[in-house]
């Protein structure tokens, strides 16, 4: 690869250099559309091998500087096991369940289990997970839409014309595993806002719904009597789109007085009967008129447009969160 003589895991399908044992993969640049091979660092502890006179003689790499593969040999006595101090190795998740989250069956909702145990994440809303996929020498970025025993679950909105989700529809099976290589909190969001903060407007456009149901959940599942009202304005295209309804359902059944959920067609059909058209500041503001912490997720410039009115109508900056994610 690159001209560098690699070993393939015939499992997870990571490329590593034989000479330096430096993990080697294609990702893309920074506008997603060129492709070229990167390196993750030295992965593997690699060992000198002389063939003589038919014998094979390994000279040992005992260097104290822990490298990642050390945390998965099946020896102590080289070094001691774990990542470089202050560099959490990349980890493996296995695919448990897929099923469709909407009508069209276009978007699909992935649960993950960690494939060592003793992996954990903080649970908060908000985090996304950095996921490389090997077969097609590729990493995403997808917002976790909620945590379970061991794992966790993502929805992934099938891209007509795409090479990514069309390949997690079909090719990737329950047994399966793809890597993890950073979680990250999208939002900055680290804990309920402050208690003049606990009322919330959160706006979604399309699959931005998953950071918010993840919101939702850490909002509505604690049991939190301080927690406020949440607005939610979420819009598709069509009402066959709308995402995890069962999720917004349950809510605003079981916190009828802190949920309003206000879903937005821009192409509805004679039998939709609920709001039409874009979500707009003017919306947001007919509803919340007082400024309260408000988290937009969308496509293009959906954020931008939600910034820029609900601020000119008086709400502060800083009152304002964004995660944006590539149509």
């Amino acid at each position: 690869m690159g001209g560098k003589l690699c070993v393939v895991c015939p499992w997870h399908g990571y490329r590593i250099t034989l000479e330096k044992g430096e993990g080697l993969y294609w990702g893309l640049d920074s506008n997603l559309k060129n492709r070229s091979i990167k390196s993750k660092g030295i992965k593997q502890r690699a060992h000198r091998v002389v063939i003589s006179h038919e014998e094979v003689f390994v000279s040992l790499n005992t260097d104290p500087d822990p490298l990642d593969s050390d945390h998965y040999s099946c020896s102590g006595n080289v070094v001691d096991k774990g990542g470089a101090q202050g560099q959490r190795p990349e980890v493996s998740v296995r695919l448990i369940k897929r099923e469709p989250v909407c009508l069209s069956g276009n978007s699909i909702k992935y649960t993950f289990k960690f494939t060592d145990p003793n992996t954990s994440m903080s649970g908060l809303p908000g985090e996304a997970a950095l996921m490389s996929i090997t077969s097609l020498e590729t990493e995403r970025w997808w917002t976790i839409v909620a945590t379970v025993e061991g794992g966790f679950s993502i929805v992934v909105k099938k891209k007509e014309g795409g090479i990514v989700s069309p390949w997690l529809a079909t090719e990737l099976k329950p047994g399966q595993c793809l890597g993890v290589k950073e979680i990250s909190d999208g939002f900055g969001f680290t804990a309920i806002p402050p208690p003049a903060g606990l009322d919330m407007v959160l706006v979604a456009g399309g699959v931005g719904l998953t950071p918010m149901i993840a919101i939702l959940n850490h909002c509505f599942n604690t049991g939190d009597p301080a927690i406020g009202t949440v607005h939610l304005f979420y819009s598709e295209r069509h009402e066959a789109d709308l995402l995890l309804t069962d999720v917004l359902t349950r809510y605003s059944a079981s916190h009828p007085t802190k949920f309003f959920p206000h879903l937005h067609i821009t192409q509805p059909t004679e039998t939709w009967t609920g709001p039409t058209g874009r979500i707009t500041p003017a919306t947001i503001i007919a509803h919340c008129p007082t400024p309260r912490h408000t988290y937009v997720c969308g496509p293009g410039r959906f954020y931008e447009d939600i910034q820029q009115g609900l601020v000119s109508a008086g709400y502060p900056q800083a009152m304002i969160h964004k995660e944006s994610f590539e149509s």
